[in-house]
């Protein structure tokens, strides 16, 4: 699993790699916790509601964030101090994550933007380890290669969309490891319209006057040391 926001620097911040070892059931899930305190939520387990933490072990990582917890012997007792498997019992990079709330606008009219409704969220911020978020993908490489879903968020720029189609197609090292899913063709139209106007306005803005100087500093250079162009 990834970290999908960060929630406790400099450990468990975003992208970083994590093994779910438990869970915490919800006060209401009872099938839940009669399975953890019989020590049966082996592999999978479907919950009823939402487990109130999950617990993971962040990679490389052996700081202790919980306190010390009842061992399987001490479960029902509560934790005893005099007990050497409770005392033990969390292990170093043991981590708990809880579900977090978000807020956010949803335009059932996209020609009208004042007709929205306020939407709730609750989720864990995690993410399977081969699931990427297209920003998490910026200066990577896709090795051994990608299955890219091609949906666009719905109020998105065309400038956002060419931004999005680059990431995705320069990722792999070639089309032959690059596996898309839902590609159509409004796809391939902000493909062969090429980059936005304004963003290619931006890169010579930011890159013109840098490009130049190099050029007149590399011919300054040149003549300094005799170098003959083609010369190795």
């Amino acid at each position: 699993m990834n970290f999908t926001t960060t929630l406790q620097q400099p450990f468990a911040v975003q992208d970083v790699e994590c093994t779910v070892v438990g869970f915490d059931p919800d006060d209401k899930d009872y099938d839940a916790k009669v399975a953890v305190d019989a020590q049966h939520c082996q592999g999978e387990h479907v919950c009823g509601f939402m487990p109130k933490a999950i617990y993971v072990k962040i990679d490389d990582c052996d700081c202790h964030f919980l306190p010390p917890a009842p061992c399987s012997a001490h479960r029902l007792t509560g934790h005893d101090t005099s007990c050497l498997n409770c005392t033990s019992a969390v292990q170093p990079g043991i981590f708990a994550v809880k579900p977090l709330s978000r807020k956010f606008k949803y335009f059932y009219d996209h020609q009208e933007k004042s007709k929205y409704i306020t939407v709730q969220r609750k989720q864990f911020p995690l993410l399977p380890a081969l699931a990427m978020p297209l920003y998490s993908m910026q200066g990577t490489t896709a090795d051994p290669g990608m299955v890219a879903y091609w949906f666009f968020p719905q109020r998105c720029s065309q400038t956002v969309k060419w931004l999005i189609v680059y990431v995705m197609l320069s990722r792999p090292r070639s089309l032959a490891t690059l596996k898309s899913v839902g590609l159509t063709d409004k796809i391939r139209e902000v493909i062969e319209q090429g980059p936005p106007e304004e963003l290619v306005a931006t890169f010579h803005k930011l890159f013109d006057v840098k490009i130049k100087d190099t050029k007149a500093l590399a011919v300054e250079a040149a003549k300094r040391y005799n170098f003959l162009p083609g010369a190795i």
